[in-house]
């Protein structure tokens, strides 16, 4: 018996050791996304069907579609892969009744004057969460040039190190999800580069990728070469892409520092709001889930605001309600409400903080969660915005927890049964939830991924509950998990 204890406690200490380099992470996650109107992989040219061809179908992308990876193997979403790569693989189209894997499309309508866009702005699927916050910016951002290096991050991927290659990667904050006011430079948690976007060492990094064209310079206009993420959801399943999906579209008004004609219109196409969160099946219509008024948005008018990235966890009914249902935010460059003391701390908001909806008894405005500083990313209201006037966008957002196979937002039993259900199994035919590490068989680093983070998260539904064991259930689980794999070895 003591023996056996002394092996769990191995288990235990491999799964923490793994999980801070980094190894289990990549597996996990199958991210969906899209790209904006920019883009090269969207043919620089805004539209319906005006890009490359997809990798799954041939189908020319755009800068609505719901994209993936590619992988060999059946279409769904699928995790990243090092570089090169093809093109990544359409899931969802923009426009009523577009083909892909999942079809139908969104339902997004182009714009019926001037610029035919169907930017789709922001995306969820309804049930983030976790204990790590991923996210992407523009091709502008520079990063917070006052912290000390810690390559590959924002700074060192984007155009103020010559690369510019930050625009298609996404980056993981290195500080806790809680409220953060603007902290001083020593006290800046930053960021480091989770995934890059087409997945080819470059001197800083080595990292899978997307299948994105890579670098994007700034000013770069409607000739870019290469891509820029715009909507992020970064661990999704072929159910979560049947919907509902919720997402934003793009305002009309001008990006300051891009200039006409890359913004599109596409949400007042639709007669919603850029700041507008809006729900949809592919194959359904639109609909607005939670209006820009509610989320402190369009104070100065209708469409003045552009939700430009968003976590969202809804009870599951689909329908907004505050207290219950949870969104975090950020805006895009030129929104109005930038500058505005946010509703909390009275502290401006900028492109690049993470916002959250106003406070009871405050100004109205979006009150601050986590402020850009903290992120490692350059601000008008710190000075650390070396390359323009402006802060450092956010274009992107997600939540991310280890270890949480069956997606309800906590690491316990059921993600345990999901590893011990198909162990010793490749995949497939075993269940890919269960492959945490990417490697085609269930083995030991699955489980220690699972048991690395046990009772981490917190239930979804919000309110919710969970089945949470005891500790001495937890101990006959570990010990049963041990015997399981000493017969099957």
């Amino acid at each position: 018996m003591m023996k056996q204890y002394v092996s769990f406690k191995v288990v235990c200490g491999c799964a923490v050791a793994l999980l801070a380099s980094g190894a289990v992470a990549q597996g996990q996650v199958r991210p969906t996304f899209s790209i904006d109107i920019q883009s090269a992989t969207n043919g620089n040219a805004p539209g319906p069907l005006t890009g490359l061809p997809d990798s799954f179908m041939g189908i020319p992308i755009d800068e609505g579609s719901i994209l993936t990876p590619f992988f060999p193997g059946a279409p769904g979403p699928n995790p990243p892969s090092f570089g090169p790569l093809p093109t990544p693989g359409l899931m969802v189209g923009a426009t009523p009744g577009a083909p892909g894997t999942v079809p139908g499309g969104l339902g997004i309508v182009p714009h019926p004057f001037g610029i035919p866009g169907v930017e789709l702005d922001a995306l969820s699927y309804g049930h983030d969460h976790g204990i790590q916050l991923m996210f992407s910016v523009d091709e502008w951002a520079g990063g917070d040039f006052t912290l000390p290096p810690a390559a590959p991050n924002v700074f060192s991927e984007g155009p103020l190190s010559g690369l510019a290659e930050a625009a298609a990667d996404v980056f993981v904050y290195n500080g806790p999800v809680v409220r953060t006011a603007p902290p001083p430079p020593p006290l800046r948690p930053g960021n480091k580069d989770f995934i890059d976007g087409n997945g080819v060492p470059s001197p800083a990094i080595g990292l899978a990728g997307l299948g994105l064209l890579e670098p994007m310079p700034p000013g770069c206009g409607l000739n870019c070469e290469g891509d820029n993420l715009d909507a992020l959801d970064i661990n999704s399943t072929l159910i979560d892409v049947q919907g509902p999906i919720y997402f934003s579209l793009d305002s009309q008004f001008i990006d300051p520092l891009d200039g006409p004609p890359i913004n599109s219109g596409t949400a007042a196409a639709n007669s919603v709001s850029g700041a507008d969160v809006l729900i949809s099946r592919a194959g359904g219509l639109p609909a607005i889930y939670a209006p820009s008024p509610m989320l402190g948005l369009d104070l100065f008018g209708f469409d003045t605001d552009d939700l430009d990235a968003l976590i969202l966890q809804d009870d599951g009914d689909g329908i907004y309600q505050p207290g219950i249902d949870r969104i975090l935010f950020s805006v895009r460059r030129g929104s109005a409400i930038i500058g505005v003391p946010d509703s909390l701390f009275g502290v401006p908001i900028e492109e690049g903080d993470v916002l959250s909806v106003p406070t009871p008894g405050g100004n109205g405005a979006p009150s601050l969660y986590i402020a850009a500083e903290a992120l490692g990313l350059g601000t008008a209201r710190s000075g650390t915005n070396e390359l323009t006037q402006f802060g450092d966008e956010l274009d992107a957002l997600d939540l991310f927890l280890a270890g949480d196979l069956d997606g309800d937002g906590f690491v316990g039993i059921t993600d345990l049964n999901i590893v011990l259900g198909n162990w010793n199994q490749t995949v497939p035919p075993g269940n890919p939830s269960a492959d945490v590490n990417g490697d085609g068989f269930v083995g030991l680093v699955d489980l220690n991924a699972v048991l690395g983070n046990w009772n981490a998260g917190a239930p979804l539904p919000p309110g919710g509950a969970a089945s949470v064991p005891e500790p001495t259930t937890f101990a006959i689980l570990g010990l049963m998990s041990l015997a399981t794999l000493k017969r099957r070895r």
